[in-house]
């Protein structure tokens, strides 16, 4: 739901639509900061409630899809109001619509987006620290390198508290330090090749899949550390090959440490039958050991509530997830069958001082405070 805008009026009349397009024209080519706009009380330029145009729908444009018989329809655009290799900072940008903007090779520093509407917009290759974006709406917004880029998107000290998060958007090459998920609303959110120190998360995540496998040509993905979904409640939830240093998970998942040769040590150990149970955990192993771009020490996370469709699937779950436990503890892998806290080895950060991960303010982390 998109906050009602309390600023609106002041854009609203034929003195505040010219300062509009100045505002607008700053934002999109840089120089003097405009004058005549004030500062809010925090000592931010004060554009709060600004409306940046959208793109003009042009045309449907529909081809042949893959699937003999079926098409696919693309909308044309213009008009987006794209932005790069600037830097915005100690701006407030609070409950303004930047729906479909195009952001790239950008900076923002001490800002605020809270209650502000991002959907769809672009937000790529842009360093952030010090900034918020409480109740803001970013649904379907790709946020963190190009697609295909292998660049790094460092997002640190930053504040996602009451956010709308998700419908086909995702965070790719993203490098996040003391962020805060709190209350934040996340459906079918993608994390790929992601780097999470210090990330707090709480509430329902539901369509959620964090993809840390290595992919030739897009960024590096790195560990994560001290992070915390222990109050998260997982719904088709999965991790795939994640590096975990202290990382708190919530009751009803399972975790996996050096998943793909557990899975296929938890293979050559399954009877050679055809019980239900045992062709159900062999089908699963097979999808878990066979997954490119995983390495022998990554970890894997999924619900157990995901796994079966009610009580006569409970059988099935069991002989799966025994059949982890079972060779996890040959190898003497670490496993979480009902949550917990993964404690794992220490993982170096990419792009921190010394690679160690040295530790910044932190005030994001709610264990900080109990």
């Amino acid at each position: 739901m998109v906050a009602k805008n309390p600023f609106l009026e002041r854009w609203d009349t034929p003195e505040g639509r010219d300062a509009r397009w100045e505002a607008v024209l700053w934002l999109m080519h840089g120089g003097d900061r405009p004058a005549g706009f004030g500062t809010t009380d925090e000592g931010r330029l004060d554009l709060r409630g600004l409306i940046v145009p959208e793109p003009v729908e042009l045309a449907d444009i529909v081809v042949p899809s893959a699937v003999p018989g079926n098409t696919m329809t693309f909308t044309q655009t213009s008009g987006r109001v794209k932005i790069a290799g600037q830097e915005w900072m100690d701006v407030d940008l609070s409950y303004s619509w930047l729906a479909s903007l195009g952001v790239e090779n950008f900076r923002w520093v001490n800002c605020r987006f809270d209650a502000a509407v991002l959907r769809d917009s672009r937000i790529w290759d842009t360093d952030v620290q010090d900034c918020t974006f409480e109740s803001a709406d970013l649904r379907g917004a790709p946020i963190g390198t190009a697609t295909l880029a292998a660049r790094d998107t460092w997002w640190r000290n930053v504040s996602f508290r009451d956010a709308v998060m998700g419908a086909g958007g995702f965070l790719s090459g993203w490098h996040a330090e003391d962020v805060s998920f709190e209350g934040a609303k996340i459906v079918g959110l993608d994390f790929e090749q992601v780097t999470l120190v210090r990330v707090v998360f709480d509430g329902k995540l539901r369509k959620v899949h964090l993809n840390n496998r290595v992919v030739e040509g897009d960024p590096a993905p790195g560990p994560l550390v001290d992070c915390d979904f222990s109050r998260c409640t997982f719904d088709d939830v999965e991790f795939e090959n994640v590096h975990l240093t202290n990382v708190a998970f919530p009751p009803g998942s399972v975790v996996v440490g050096n998943a793909v040769p557990v899975a296929g040590r938890a293979l050559r150990l399954l009877p050679d039958d055809d019980e239900r149970g045992v062709g159900f955990a062999r089908d699963q192993l097979r999808v878990d050991a066979g997954s490119p771009g995983t390495d022998a020490v990554g970890a894997a996370a999924f619900a157990l509530s995901d796994l079966g469709d009610g009580e006569n699937d409970n059988a099935l779950v069991r002989s799966y997830v025994g059949s982890l436990e079972w060779a996890a503890r040959e190898l003497g892998t670490p496993i979480l069958l009902d949550g917990g806290v993964f404690v794992g080895p220490p993982a170096p950060v990419p792009g921190t001082e010394g690679d160690g991960g040295k530790r910044r303010g932190g005030f994001w982390s709610r264990r900080d405070h109990e």
